[in-house]
């Protein structure tokens, strides 16, 4: 009975011990909030080696980015690529060359929320009209594969159709993927995972698993968030046949029932990891890095994408 009331005694002690300690402080990042008429230069390099192939695209953007005026909680900003450079001999590069094209000069005007993501593009017509001529000129070399054509230009026809944050996801990025990790709700020693389903532009969706966490010894004025997402296989392969099922008409391959039933010996994993750097409120540094890896009997594949970003405040 004694050895019972002790130990209650000293429970209590404890917690009234514990109580009257001061708590501690909650771990809050420093805000997002940039000077209004500050400009920022973004550059974007974005290099891709696809080693089944033996090609590669390597590309560098710079961009023009200014806060303009304060909007509600977030700001009113306006985004101009300024130069690029594009090279190598992946089929791409004619596309991003075509890009840089109809896009140098064009001025993005948006309006962002309390952390910076865009929320709406204010002229998207004028961006869409600027981008009108790309997928013509384009898909002018694949003229000769009606169904390749069409399926191009429907992917191009979603992308210039896309209205709200959709279209902020087209024209501004990296700006939508940086804002994720300013004003972060994600605390020190927090690993949050999170399930989502993409559109897939060849029918149905593309699943995949994020987990993302702070990196080692956060501040609330300097930090990283760390990004990895995992593509679920099978969304992926059913994406794929989806394809090559409207494809392989044009290419007298196999039926789309003779795809399906070879999907079981097809191993295919997609990986991508992000590191954004941020500092007094404002994402400074972004790495991205993506695996795309394949086999299936004696056929194996490999491509592998890496998006270096990086933010400077400009005088």
């Amino acid at each position: 009975m004694v050895v019972v009331w002790l130990r209650n005694v000293l429970v209590v002690c404890g917690l009234v011990i514990a109580a009257a300690m001061p708590a501690a402080a909650a771990w809050t990042p420093t805000p997002f909030a940039p000077p209004v008429g500050s400009r920022w230069l973004v550059v974007v390099e974005d290099s891709v080696v696809d080693a089944t192939r033996s090609t590669t695209r390597t590309a560098t953007y710079k961009f023009d980015l200014r806060y303009v005026a304060r909007e509600g909680e977030g700001y009113r900003i306006s985004y101009m690529l300024l130069d690029a450079a594009v090279s190598g001999n992946a089929p791409s590069v004619l596309l991003a060359r075509g890009a840089v094209e109809a896009l140098r000069g064009v001025i993005v005007r948006a309006v962002t929320d309390a952390a910076g993501r865009p929320v709406r593009v204010e002229n998207e017509d004028a961006v869409r009209n600027s981008m009108r001529g790309l997928s013509a000129r384009f898909l002018t070399p694949y003229r000769g594969n009606p169904q390749l054509t069409q399926l191009l230009n429907q992917v191009f026809e979603q992308l210039l159709t896309a209205t709200g944050p959709e279209a902020a996801e087209v024209f501004l990025s990296p700006l939508p993927q940086l804002a994720g990790a300013q004003n972060t709700t994600l605390k020190p020693g927090e690993e949050r995972r999170s399930k989502s389903d993409l559109p897939s532009p060849f029918g149905g969706t593309i699943a995949s698993v994020k987990v993302e966490k702070l990196g080692p010894d956060p501040k609330p004025s300097d930090y990283k968030v760390m990004e990895t997402e995992t593509f679920d296989e099978a969304s992926l392969k059913a994406a794929i046949a989806a394809l090559t099922e409207r494809l392989a008409p044009a290419a007298g391959g196999a039926s789309g029932a003779d795809i399906r039933a070879r999907l079981p010996e097809i191993k295919l994993s997609v990986t991508k990891t992000r590191t954004i750097d941020v500092k007094d409120g404002i994402a400074r540094a972004a790495r991205t890095e993506e695996a795309t890896r394949g086999s299936g009997g004696d056929v194996s594949s490999e491509r592998t994408r890496t998006v270096n970003v990086t933010v400077t405040r400009l005088p």
